[in-house]
C-alpha cells in the first residue's frame, strides 16, 4: 500500500466482497464523494451499500439519483 502512487487507491479484498464495489463507479457515486470530499476508502462498507441501494432504488423508480 505504500508509498502511495498518484492516481491510485487501496481497498481491501473483504470492502470489495462486503459491499459489491465495482469499477468504474457510478457518476452518482462520484458525485457524492466529491461533494463531501472524501475518499472511497474512508467510507464504511456499509455506508457503500447504503449509497448504491438509494441510487439503485432511485433509479427503479424512475429518478434521477
Amino acid at each position: 500500500m505504500f508509498p502511495f502512487k498518484q492516481g491510485k487507491i487501496t481497498l481491501f479484498s473483504d470492502f470489495i466482497k462486503f459491499c459489491n464495489f465495482r469499477l468504474p463507479i457510478t457518476k452518482f457515486c462520484k458525485f457524492v464523494l466529491d461533494e463531501y470530499q472524501i475518499h472511497i476508502s474512508q467510507l464504511h462498507p456499509l455506508g457503500l451499500v447504503k449509497l448504491r441501494h438509494f441510487e439503485f432504488v432511485c433509479l427503479g423508480l424512475g429518478h434521477i439519483p
